[in-house]
């Protein structure tokens, strides 16, 4: 209902951007929650909805199949503003891992995923930057992989932006440890030679060796 959520979300705009009484956050973060709440609960429009079986059913065949053999996907957010020199609100919105292949279960998740957005620790990443809370969103769907180990590469050091480090952060299982920093990973530098195109890795120049006292799996 289009109207619904436009009039849902200018009662948290107001909140957001014109409250300035003391409880300021506390009425923000319950209208998150009851924007979030609504949102999970609408249905996904019918010409999305039947883009998706579409697609799963050109790229797999049959979602009832799909779903008996265990096949699994992950719904992942991705915010257009995502990662930029001023902003990086990764993690901030909700990725689903080991939906099962039929249609109805994975449009829910992608439902799950907008509506994230209008979550609290979201809506005031937003509002500290001068965003639009309603913020263009995309939505990836993938088949997983039941890795046995993962992790988040960057091809530029993270905090100096020398692309002549490589830096790897891995742990056992799948990557939702160490995206959500989760747990202490293994650390890799890896020296590269930008002078070649393409480029070349030349050795490894640091590495740490983390805890990594949780692991993520996919149960079965």
């Amino acid at each position: 209902n289009d109207e619904e959520f436009k009039k849902k979300l200018d009662d948290l705009r107001a909140i957001a951007y014109e409250t300035t009484d003391e409880k300021k956050l506390e009425k923000i973060r319950k209208e998150c929650e009851k924007l979030q709440k609504w949102f999970e609960e609408q249905s996904l429009h019918p010409e999305i909805k039947a883009e998706i079986e579409n697609s799963i059913l050109k790229e797999f065949g049959d979602s009832a199949k799909l779903e008996s053999s265990g096949t699994t996907f992950a719904v992942r957010s991705s915010a257009s503003n995502e990662d930029s020199e001023e902003m990086s609100t990764a993690g901030q919105m909700s990725t689903l891992l080991g939906v099962k292949g039929r249609a109805d279960h994975i449009a829910k998740a992608v439902m799950t995923c907008w509506a994230s957005q209008f979550r609290f620790i979201a809506v005031e990443y937003k509002r500290g930057y001068g965003q639009d809370l309603d913020s263009p969103m995309a939505v990836v769907i993938q088949e997983m992989v039941n890795s046995q180990s993962a992790g988040v590469v960057f091809t530029a050091h993270p905090t100096t932006g020398d692309e002549r480090l490589l830096t790897m952060t891995s742990n056992f299982g799948l990557g939702e440890s160490v995206v959500s920093a989760a747990v202490d990973p293994d650390t890799f530098e890896v020296e590269i030679d930008v002078t070649q195109i393409p480029r070349k890795a030349v050795k490894i120049a640091t590495r740490r060796i983390g805890s990594k006292t949780i692991v993520t799996r996919l149960s079965t």
